[in-house]
């Protein structure tokens, strides 16, 4: 049985000043592309709690999928609405469309990132605080190769460090460098996304 928890806190949102996400999922197997993918979440805000259930398929799972489900379900309320079934599960055949973002969520998103960049860069991270650090589809999201490396200097290209991962999480860091996380805690932040990836491939 492979497990996916997190926990998500944002500071702004459409709920209030403070908004609190436990999501847990598991799923028996989720290389089977015929099993599904169990969600549970408790959203927190106002000293209210607010409690979601449903499953999806493994098909069409991945973690950009939970990026953009996250905020969509934080800022548009008839997509949210979609998953709400009191006190039983909604189970979805087909994993639900993602809607675009909203301006709100937009503005949000960046001002959330970059607090976060901010805070780490000052006071270094923990393994928890890396992982939460996401910066969904941005302008660095869609830079190609070429862009990228013309952008940065020389020291940053040839670090060993970066050179040791394969080109695909070269690129990665290279990205959270531009989004402004400095270079030792870039490569902290794909190193715990390859080890999450990895254990969870292993259970």
């Amino acid at each position: 049985m492979s497990y996916l928890p997190i926990l998500e806190e944002k500071k702004i949102s459409p709920f209030g000043e403070k908004v609190k996400i436990n999501f847990d999922t598991y799923s028996e197997d989720l290389n089977d592309d015929s099993g599904s993918i169990y969600c549970f979440i408790n959203v927190f805000f106002e000293g209210k709690s607010i409690e979601y259930s449903f499953s999806i398929p493994n098909k069409g799972y991945s973690e950009l999928w939970y990026e953009k489900f996250e905020n969509a379900f934080l800022y548009n309320k008839d997509f949210r609405e979609q998953f709400k079934s009191g006190n039983d599960s909604v189970d979805f055949e087909v994993t639900p469309k993602i809607p675009e973002p909203n301006e709100l969520q937009k503005k949000d998103n960046s001002i959330n990132l970059q607090n976060k960049i901010n805070k780490i860069n000052k006071k270094g991270g923990k393994f928890k605080d890396f992982l939460s650090l996401k910066s969904g589809r941005d302008k660095y999201s869609s830079f190609k190769k070429e862009q990228i490396f013309n952008m940065l200097n020389d020291d940053v290209l040839n670090n060993q460090e970066i050179k040791d991962l394969e080109e695909k999480e070269q690129l990665k860091v290279y990205r959270w460098i531009l989004r402004g996380l400095n270079l030792e805690n870039s490569i902290k932040k794909i190193k715990v996304d390859l080890e999450v990836g990895n254990n969870f491939r292993k259970t």
